[in-house]
């Protein structure tokens, strides 16, 4: 598999991506060969506090799954498909060196960050 079109040709995306985008800043692609699916996301800068920076929609989505929400609940909640929070999940565990859901609660508890209280 390491000798195929394919593998060459991801591989020739994937210096084109980076000298396009700039080698300090990291790259995204997001392509399909084969059958196979291959997402490369940038890792988002942290601020000055060294907290990493969530959208509010991935803020959103962390606070459910620290609620112990399930995906598909979460889906429903917010009216989105299982493969939209599948997406925000794996985009939440790359910015924070993560590759669960457990440290994933556990990186949000150390950084401090709290859900905005419900009045």
């Amino acid at each position: 598999m390491a000798d195929s079109p394919a593998v060459r040709d991801l591989a020739d995306r994937l210096v084109i991506e980076a000298k396009r985008d700039g080698a300090d800043r990291g790259f995204l692609l997001d392509v399909e060969e084969s059958g196979y699916r291959c997402v490369i996301v940038r890792v988002a800068d942290s601020d000055a506090t060294g907290k990493v920076n969530l959208s509010p929609r991935e803020q959103e989505i962390a606070f459910m799954v620290a609620a112990g929400h399930a995906n598909k609940t979460i889906a429903a909640v917010l009216e989105i498909s299982v493969w939209t929070v599948n997406t925000y999940l794996r985009r939440i565990f790359s910015k924070m060196g993560v590759n669960c859901r457990a440290a994933m609660v556990a990186h949000l508890v150390t950084e401090g960050y709290a859900p905005e209280k419900q009045t």
